[in-house]
């Protein structure tokens, strides 16, 4: 991964921001969603895989040319008579050139497999547990110049000319890390490994596949142990918030509002904002309107969790992509790129006594400020399952800072939350294993 956009200077983002070739990826991503949003069958979702496939291999094919630039010119070299022509602007002698655009070309890689994971998610039906069993693995690296791409492209074809069916580039996307398609067959989904050399596949593939195989098709662990918990309960969030203050911070530059279950919500958006004020005059708008909206929905500074929209493409592989929120295309993209941005703040309070409201004993295990660690446990939950004489059980989870993401960037409603924890923690089947729970009807968010 790239080093976090909100880490870099400003010039740096504003260098990444205006790039040419990172200004053609915001209007490509636009029409492909746009596209992706009118596939009905089959056949349109393979069409349509043609097209992201075509237009991930030209940026990554690109930034591979820019590579080998960089290397030379790290070398103490010179810029060699067959190099690539660049895009961007700027000294084609100078190392920092060739590095920006080939940074800003992983930077739109990302973003293209942003569109992949929507594409990954429609094809599944919007049913995050198959998304969840796909993922456990390490992310995939850049298909240009990958040994065995014809031969998956020439499986994608075949599979779909002789056979009818549908397969799915895993590569294409962030999200799906086991196998390389997933091939939509009546009432079920194979998993493929298409290895030009059979040799090439490990035990540990084989096992890893096979056992994600088992968990799509049942209730069975996947491949790291996690159990599936279905939890029939209406996924009820609050984007239609969301939704309606990024359209203001569009028209206004900056906009707050309160979200029920104590949290506040500011959101910006960077093609309108430096049109009203610099640069420094916006952060500490920003900064000031982050505070009114804690105050309103009564979250105590020091007392709060926080997470924001900016640079979140690809880093979870079983959060919703931005492609599939339901916004306007052009308002989707805005947030892949980061051209749209927010942040969500929440009352730790108000987490904890939500789940008190359903008989859960909850903690923080962590100091809440920027020293957290985002993959150590972060909360803990218990609930007393049953009582004998000297004897009492009690149901247990622990979730990283991560997994809070349903309260923070989907805006899910806090009491639906809440009793979705309880149903899985009254769950007696369940002692021993690491459960991971997935809303039946989330689709209808998403769809």
């Amino acid at each position: 991964m790239p080093t976090p956009l909100d880490e870099l200077s400003t010039a740096q983002i504003n260098a990444i921001q205006t790039h040419p070739l990172h200004q053609q990826g915001f209007r490509t991503i636009i029409t492909l969603i746009r596209q992706l949003r009118t596939c009905e069958s089959q056949a349109d979702l393979y069409d349509f895989q043609q097209v992201l496939l075509d237009e991930l291999l030209t940026i990554e094919e690109h930034r591979l040319k820019c590579r080998r630039v960089v290397k030379r010119l790290e070398r103490g070299r010179s810029v060699p008579a067959d190099a690539v022509a660049l895009v961007g602007t700027g000294d084609p002698q100078q190392l920092a050139t060739w590095q920006l655009e080939h940074d800003v070309c992983v930077r739109v890689s990302r973003q293209l497999r942003c569109v992949g994971d929507a594409l990954a998610w429609q094809a599944f039906d919007y049913q995050r547990n198959f998304v969840l069993v796909l993922s456990r693995n390490q992310p995939p690296g850049p298909m240009a110049g990958k040994a065995g791409l014809l031969a998956e492209r020439e499986f994608l074809t075949r599979t779909w000319r002789d056979d009818g069916h549908f397969a799915i580039m895993h590569d294409l996307t962030s999200c799906l890390r086991i196998g390389d398609a997933s091939v939509f067959m009546p009432g079920f989904v194979r998993l493929e490994e298409i290895k030009t050399n059979n040799e090439h596949h490990t035990a540990t593939q084989k096992h890893r596949i096979r056992t994600a195989g088992e968990a799509l098709r049942s209730a069975a662990p996947m491949p790291t142990g996690q159990v599936p918990v279905k939890i029939d309960v209406p996924y009820r969030t609050h984007l239609d918030v969301l939704r309606e203050v990024l359209d203001l911070a569009h028209q206004r530059g900056l906009q707050r509002a309160q979200v029920p279950g104590g949290r506040a919500l500011v959101a910006g958006n960077l093609f309108t904002a430096p049109s009203r004020w610099p640069e420094e005059e916006f952060g500490r708008r920003f900064s000031a309107a982050m505070q009114t909206a804690k105050r309103q929905a009564r979250i105590v500074n020091g007392h709060e969790i926080t997470l924001k929209s900016v640079d979140q493409v690809g880093r979870s592989p079983v959060a919703p992509p931005w492609a599939i929120y339901p916004l306007s295309p052009e308002m989707c993209a805005s947030l892949i790129v980061d051209a749209a941005f927010f942040y969500v703040s929440m009352s730790s309070t108000r987490v904890l006594d939500a789940l008190a409201g359903h008989g859960l004993r909850a903690e923080w295990l962590q100091p809440l400020d920027e020293d957290t660690d985002p993959t150590a446990p972060l909360l803990q939950i218990d609930r007393v399952i049953s009582r004998r004489p000297g004897v009492t059980n009690v149901g247990r989870v622990s979730m990283n800072f991560v997994e809070l993401n349903r309260l923070l960037l989907e805006l899910v409603d806090l009491d639906t939350w809440a009793k979705h924890i309880d149903i899985m923690l009254a769950r007696t089947d369940l002692a021993g294993v690491s459960p991971w729970p997935y809303f039946v009807d989330e689709w209808k968010v998403w769809v």
